[in-house]
């Protein structure tokens, strides 16, 4: 009984630990106008809502520097916060988060930033315009991360942790 019991709490604790894990990819994505906090897969979501709404649509292939290209993009139409037009996502202490995105701006260089749940800014991202940025941090502690705009509107195509 006891042998039994350790092997599914060690089950579950191998399973736990590996559940951080996870991308989201523009690609993967249907696209239409989110209006509301949307769940998605490996426990990532987009934040949205009525008033501040995030559309996935149409990119021109776009490359990143792997040379992957994006058919499609999280477009973040304007300033991001922890609880609106933001993609949030768990990661466990020691993960490294990247990022590929873009400014939505012809003329202007825009930031996306990644912060923790407590607000502090991990990440950077400065996105000139007509090019993919990329950036990566790794993450200090476990938790809920976010990444949006700092300013004005940005693309994601891709968040990676791993």
């Amino acid at each position: 009984m006891k042998k039994a019991l350790f092997a599914v709490a060690l089950s579950s604790l191998l399973a736990f630990g590996a559940a951080a894990e996870g991308y989201v990819s523009a690609n993967d994505l249907d696209q239409g106008t989110i209006d509301s906090a949307t769940s998605l897969e490996d426990g990532f979501k987009i934040l949205a809502s009525a008033e501040k709404i995030v559309i996935i649509d149409k990119a021109d292939g776009d490359e990143n520097a792997d040379g992957e290209k994006f058919n499609q993009r999280i477009n973040l139409k304007g300033k991001g916060s922890t609880s609106v037009r933001s993609v949030s996502f768990p990661v466990k202490a020691g993960e490294t988060i990247v990022v590929d995105c873009a400014t939505s701006s012809k003329t202007d260089t825009r930031t996306l930033v990644v912060v923790d749940s407590d607000g502090n800014n991990v990440l950077s991202i400065p996105a000139a315009p007509g090019k993919v940025a990329r950036g990566s941090a790794k993450a200090k502690k476990a938790g809920t991360y976010y990444a949006y705009s700092s300013g004005s509107g940005m693309y994601i195509y891709q968040i990676d942790v791993k």
